[in-house]
């Protein structure tokens, strides 16, 4: 995606980091509520089938969410 054609709102950039995000966060939650407007490139379809098909053919190698977020949160980064 080029950032060559996005506007910035007026004043943005001389908002503070934090009303920055805030805005951001509500773009995205616009966004995520048109989401079937959002177009599915080929390649991305295809790495989802690729992971859902190794995953339905040997899915005890696929961990748990809850423990990689334990693990996760346990790390000193």
């Amino acid at each position: 995606m080029s950032t060559a054609a996005a506007t910035w709102p007026a004043n943005f950039k001389r908002t503070s980091r934090a009303e920055q995000i805030h805005l951001v966060q509500e773009l995205w939650d616009w966004i995520a509520q048109h989401a079937d407007e959002v177009p599915i490139l080929d390649s991305h379809l295809r790495v989802a089938e690729s992971r859902l098909h190794e995953y339905r053919g040997k899915p005890d190698l696929s961990g748990d969410a809850r423990e990689l977020l334990r693990r996760l949160r346990g790390k000193q980064l």
